[in-house]
């Protein structure tokens, strides 16, 4: 062989030797066997290492090249994860248990090449608002804490220092944060939020924010009376609290129920409203609606709904006084609730005056005690509105559930004496009553087959205790001489001559200056019924009996009455100055039976 030609083998033999060794350093790709394949390779690739949010959607992407064209086989860690054969891999939605190292091996007959990313799957933090610079105490809060992305599945909202009234949580897919209505006192809330799943917790947050008082305005105590038979008090406070009773004796209501709830503010905080749902077995639905509104600056004081299956009613109220108007107010009252006009047979229903004695204390509260003209009982007490209105309700028959003595009683200046009030007999108010019997079994002697409701006007005057120097003659407005007529009326009963027994009862009467009631009369004898009345002048009752004669077949009997004295304004021309009632035993009837009623009316002449 010539030198030549060995020279040129030496080299040949080396240039294979250094394209097999470069062939050799390529560790993803297969030999080449043929000019037409070309070995996989990647042109687009994920990054090295990702970090992603729980509950999203996740994509990685590869772009590979290669004769033939390359496949593809998605792995996560060493195994292949079954279907996925394709350039783009998806996870929706992300799992804590995603994270791992995933990777996409593309192979062809000329070779093999791979790429890898590292994902880290991690609880993303809330997303912090600008927070409100407005709140109070009873603001309705809602604070989103999702930026407005959907909530993940078992993501939960956590949080630390919620001020009271306030909660964290997912409401709806797309609403999750802090809720509520502030009910906490003023200052400034610092509250730490985070979000979790499992256990695994995500970065903190601190929303601060200031709180404000509630509004002045809207503290207090509020009244009001939708009806006779219904009466509603409410106490709100400066946590945005309401708390109160209802009180119903309307047929087929649900009794007396204790309200307590929240108050939200509302309008330009002008208007705080609050919900009661009450349900109450026997009875029907009640649901309680609660305004209160600022009335100086031109809202209602309060106004409350009782709604039931689509129809209810509902009453304004007022804010209550909290103190007599003025000091000359504090004292003792009378009261009369003047005989309705009868729209009933005679025996339907009572007749007479109810009556009470009567105080307003230093708060303004007026307390009631007397009878009906039945004789049930009436007992009361109620606290004066800024309208200078009482609004009563009492229930004379407690064993019955619908049944309610109730109304209001509006104070005026008494003419001739303006420091003092009275309920103002030129503008009457209204009292209601009423005896029925819902599902109830008729009890008691007297009226048993139940009444009303009828109407009631009632009468209330301050009661001045009698001195030396102001005798109660004068202080009841009598003529000088001391007299005053008396009416007795009722079932056939009249002290007029044509009645059978009217020629032995009084008509005039005269008081002296001890208080002592006598009867004037020319007959003979002078007090053939024994009339009799005895005044307690601290308070105005006044009690007595008359007798009847005996009219064959009745046998002799005695009726005792009772009511109180009213002391009139100057100037008043009604010419009242007392009243009550008498029961009268029917003739020929035995203690079990009904007892009907009577009126007895004292008048100046």
């Amino acid at each position: 062989m010539s030198a030549l030609r060995l020279l040129l083998l030496v080299v040949f033999c080396g240039l294979a030797a250094a394209a097999r060794a470069q062939a050799d350093a390529r560790p993803h790709a297969a030999k080449a066997t043929s000019s037409d394949t070309v070995a996989p390779a990647f042109t687009q690739v994920p990054e090295a290492r990702l970090t992603v949010d729980y509950g999203t959607r996740f994509t990685l992407e590869v772009k590979v090249t290669g004769t033939p064209a390359p496949t593809l086989q998605w792995r996560k860690g060493s195994k292949n994860l079954p279907g996925q054969t394709g350039p783009t891999f998806v996870i929706d939605p992300l799992a804590l248990t995603d994270s791992g190292t995933y990777s996409v091996v593309a192979t062809n007959a000329a070779g093999v090449a791979t790429a890898s990313t590292q994902v880290v799957v991690v609880v993303p933090p809330p997303v912090i608002p600008e927070i409100p610079s407005n709140l109070k105490t009873g603001s309705d809060v809602n604070i989103s804490l999702t930026g407005g992305r959907p909530v993940p599945y078992s993501l939960s909202l956590k949080a630390t220092g919620l001020p009271s009234g306030l909660v964290i949580g997912v409401v709806y897919a797309y609403d999750g944060g802090i809720y509520g209505t502030l009910t906490a006192k003023p200052g400034v809330a610092n509250i730490t939020v985070w979000n979790q799943v499992g256990n695994t917790k995500s970065e903190s947050r601190v929303l601060s924010f200031p709180i404000a008082p509630f509004p002045p305005a809207l503290v207090g105590e509020y009244e009001a009376m939708p009806g006779p038979s219904v009466k509603i008090t409410i106490k709100t406070t400066a946590e945005a609290r309401f708390t109160g009773r209802m009180v119903s004796s309307t047929p087929g209501s649900f009794g007396d129920i204790a309200l307590k709830g929240v108050l939200t503010l509302k309008d330009g905080d002008r208007r705080a409203e609050g919900f009661q749902y009450n349900r109450r077995a026997g009875y029907a639905d009640r649901d309680v609606y609660v305004t209160i509104a600022d009335s100086s600056r031109g809202g209602p004081a309060l106004d409350v709904a009782i709604i039931s299956m689509g129809s209810g009613f509902s009453g304004k109220g007022v804010r209550l006084a909290g103190a007599a108007p003025t000091p000359e107010s504090v004292s003792a009252y009378t009261l009369l609730l003047v005989d309705p006009v009868s729209l009933y047979p005679a025996k339907a229903h009572p007749l007479g005056y109810a009556w009470a004695t009567a105080t307003i204390n230093g708060a303004g509260t007026l307390s009631l005690a007397g009878q009906a003209a039945d004789g049930a009982k009436i007992t009361a007490t109620a606290s004066l509105g800024t309208d200078n209105i009482y609004r009563i309700f009492s229930r004379p028959y407690p064993k019955l559930v619908s049944t309610y003595l109730g109304g209001t009683l509006r104070l005026a200046p008494r003419p001739g004496a303006p420091a003092q009030r009275h309920a103002d007999p030129s503008s009457p108010a209204s009292i209601r009553w009423a005896k029925f019997y819902i599902n109830e079994t008729p009890t008691g002697t007297n009226y048993p087959g139940g009444f009303g409701p009828v109407t009631l006007t009632a009468r209330l005057e301050p009661w001045v205790k009698p001195t030396a120097t102001a005798p109660l003659p004068d202080l009841l407005g009598l003529p000088a001489s001391d007299r005053f007529s008396v009416a007795i009326e009722g079932t056939g009963l009249a002290n007029i001559p044509t009645d059978p027994f009217g020629a032995a009862l009084p008509q005039i009467l005269q008081m002296d200056s001890k208080s002592i009631i006598s009867v004037v009369s020319s007959a003979s004898p002078p007090n053939a019924s024994l009339f009799s009345a005895k005044v307690n002048p601290a308070n105005g009752k006044v009690t007595g009996s008359f007798t009847l004669k005996a009219i064959p077949p009745v046998a002799l009997r005695k009726v005792a009455y009772e009511g109180v004295l009213l002391q009139p304004a100057p100037g008043d021309e009604t010419a009242l100055v007392g009243g009550g009632f008498f029961r009268l035993p029917v003739p020929g009837t035995s203690k079990k039976d009904p007892v009907l009623s009577g009126k007895i009316e004292f008048t100046t002449p």
